[in-house]
C-alpha cells in the first residue's frame, strides 16, 4: 500500500501471503444409482486459512464460477483425511469432477476426472393377456428407493408414446430396496394391439425403457 503526495511515495508495511501448499488425492470409492462417495487427504504443512472442497458437473467444464457448476466443502479429521458423500444424482449420468483450494476470491483446481451413477433396471416378463386384461411381472433394484418418485408401466395403443401423451395408461410399483411385484391392466379393448415400455420418474423427468408390444385375445 502506498500514498503519493507533492510527488513523493510513501509505502506502508510490506507484507505477504502464499498460496495453498497442499498435497490433495481424489477418487470416486462409491457409487450408486443416486450417489457417489469420494475420498482421499489434504497434507499441507499450515493451510488453516484455505478452504478446501469439491467441484462436480455434468459438463466437463469445472468452472468455479460457473452456475453449472455444483460445490461442496471437505472436512478433514486429524490426519488429514475426509470422505464426502453427494446425494441425490441422477440414476445413469456422467458426471466430471476435481478438488479445489480457495482464499481470498481465488481457486486453485486440480485435475479433473469423472464417475457415473448407475442405472436403474426395470425387468418386466409378460404374463397372462385375455381380453381386457394383462399381466406383466417386474423386477427391479433400488439403491435408495427415497430418491426415486415413480417406478412401472406404461402402455398404450400406439408405438410412440411417453408419460404424458394423451390417454396413456399406466401402473406403478411399490418403491422398495428390491421390489418383484405382479402388476395387472384391465379395461383393455379386446382383439387390440397395445406397446408398452418401463418408466422412471427422477426429480420431475422420466427415463424409460424399451418398447414391447402384446395383442388382446378376440371375443369369440
Amino acid at each position: 500500500i502506498y500514498q503519493q503526495s507533492y510527488n513523493k511515495k510513501e509505502c506502508g508495511e510490506i507484507m505477504s501471503f502464499t498460496t495453498a501448499q497442499a498435497d490433495i488425492s481424489i477418487s470416486a470409492q462409491s457409487v450408486t444409482q443416486t450417489t457417489a462417495t469420494l475420498a482421499g487427504t489434504v497434507k499441507s504443512p499450515d493451510n488453516s486459512s484455505f478452504e478446501f472442497g469439491v467441484l462436480y458437473s455434468t459438463g466437463s467444464n469445472l468452472d468455479p464460477w460457473s452456475s453449472e457448476v455444483k460445490k461442496q466443502t471437505i472436512a478433514t479429521d486429524n490426519d488429514g483425511n475426509y470422505s464426502l458423500k453427494i446425494e441425490n444424482l441422477p440414476q445413469n449420468t456422467t458426471y466430471h469432477y476435481c478438488w479445489y483450494a480457495y482464499k481470498d476470491g481465488k481457486y486453485n483446481c486440480g485435475a479433473s476426472t469423472s464417475f457415473s451413477t448407475q442405472p436403474i433396471e426395470v425387468d418386466v416378463d409378460l404374463g397372462a393377456v385375455t381380453q381386457t386384461t394383462a399381466t406383466f411381472s417386474v423386477a427391479t433394484l433400488l439403491s435408495e428407493p427415497e430418491s426415486i418418485d415413480e417406478v412401472g408401466v406404461l402402455y398404450y395403443t400406439e408405438p410412440s408414446f411417453t408419460a404424458t401423451t394423451n390417454g396413456v395408461g399406466k401402473v406403478e410399483c411399490p418403491l422398495g430396496g428390491s421390489v418383484n411385484y405382479t402388476l395387472t391392466v384391465e379395461g383393455l379393448i379386446f382383439d387390440t394391439m397395445y406397446y408398452c415400455r418401463t418408466f422412471v420418474l427422477q426429480d420431475g423427468k422420466y427415463t424409460y425403457g424399451d418398447i414391447a408390444e402384446f395383442k388382446t385375445q378376440s371375443v369369440y
